[in-house]
């Protein structure tokens, strides 16, 4: 960046920096692991980065098409009523990943939906609590047995018992 001389100087840094800022804004919306997806007000989908294609399949001929066909509309229809950003809604996608969606209202009237791919995250919670599942099972199987081996011990033991008082009277009635 040139060091400021004065007014001529400043006019020619101008150009510059913004070319190299929105060359930095590109490169952040094309690297981003996050779907970006800017929506008309009446919920088209304007345009879109690559990890949004990526996530919801979408193609070029999605644009101008409703973001209902890619998404759950339940939450785009409470931003048409009025209640605001969604953030963080889960949903699944029209091509069966498990996204979480933040919708959120622009200066402009449009919309910019924000998608996170959590498919793997959701199937390793699947994982877990399948996991905590049979965990829990074996243990109750676990106990249930422990359970049966003590009560037929003590009922063994109970009839030994039996038998050698039996057995005792029998021998001090003899003496």
């Amino acid at each position: 960046i040139a060091v400021y001389q004065g007014k001529a100087d400043l006019k020619m840094c101008l150009p510059y920096l913004r070319e190299k800022a929105e060359n930095m804004s590109n490169v952040i919306l094309e690297t981003t692991p996050n779907g970006l997806i800017m929506l008309d007000q009446d919920f088209l989908i304007l345009q879109y980065n690559r990890a949004a294609g990526e996530i919801l399949g979408l193609t070029p001929e999605c644009v101008g098409m409703p973001i209902e066909m890619y998404l759950d509309g339940a939450d785009f229809e409470k931003v048409r009523q009025g209640s605001g950003d969604i953030m963080g809604s889960r949903s699944v996608s029209a091509n069966g990943k498990t996204v979480e969606n933040s919708i959120v209202a622009v200066s402009n009237g449009d919309y910019l939906v924000v998608s996170k791919d959590i498919t793997a995250e959701e199937e390793n919670r699947r994982e877990m609590e399948e996991f905590r599942r049979e965990t829990i099972e074996t243990t109750q199987q676990v106990i249930d047995k422990q359970m049966r081996v003590a009560q037929e011990i003590a009922s063994l033991l109970g009839e030994t018992t039996g038998e050698t008082k039996a057995a005792l009277l029998k021998l001090k009635k003899s003496i």
